[in-house]
């Protein structure tokens, strides 16, 4: 059963960390991978890189429960022009909202009066960026509105998690306590979880 997410607020809610200029998980893994080349004589296979990152992310994700300051996403939603200035994905304006249409990432309508689409900040953290694509085809056919529902709403199958945290990894900022069932698929492996979100597009018989 899907159950409404708590009210996801404004950007003006985000602390002042949240609002400056981001780093993101995949620059951190990249700058450790530039670490470890730059400081070994031998060549690291490229075949190992998706592990290490994976590794990296679930050794980051059980850290920080320990101290009980799990990474969490953010709220906000930007304009194309906002996420680029503040460093959220590396790409242009024009690269972003190509993106869009290449089903990679998803943005919705503004409410004022621009017509410029915004884009919720959750699918640029952590592994979210290259794991969002592999859903996103199947939501095809769908308004934005209903795509962006399909990501923040909680639902039963996922013990009560939302799309999008199962996706990522993480829960959301606006989310409480977190439950150990909760944790193990926040846990599981990068194809686990878009395996899990996948077959919830299918249940609720979402357009392909």
């Amino acid at each position: 059963m899907m159950k409404t997410h708590p009210k996801n607020g404004d950007a003006a809610a985000l602390s002042s960390w949240r609002t400056s200029t981001p780093i993101s998980f995949d620059r951190f893994v990249e700058s450790v991978i530039g670490h470890l080349v730059g400081t070994t004589s031998q060549r690291i296979p490229q075949d190992i890189l998706p592990l290490v990152t994976e590794a990296m992310e679930a050794a980051y994700v059980t850290s920080a429960r320990r101290s009980e300051a799990l990474f969490a996403l953010p709220i906000a939603k930007l304009s194309a022009a906002e996420v680029v200035a503040r460093g959220w994905i590396s790409v242009t304006i024009a690269e972003l909202n190509g993106a869009v249409t290449a089903a990679r990432y998803y943005q919705i309508p503004s409410r004022g009066e621009t017509v410029e689409g915004l884009f919720p900040i959750w699918q640029f953290v952590g592994p979210a960026p290259r794991l969002i694509e592999k859903v996103l085809p199947y939501l095809a056919g769908r308004l934005p509105q209903e795509i962006h529902a399909f990501w923040v709403c909680a639902y039963d199958e996922l013990n009560e998690l939302t799309p999008s945290e199962v996706l990522a990894g993480m829960p959301y900022e606006t989310r409480g306590a977190i439950e150990e069932c909760q944790y193990k698929y926040m846990r599981q492996s990068h194809d686990e979880r878009v395996q899990r979100v996948l077959d919830l597009v299918k249940l609720y018989a979402i357009p392909t």
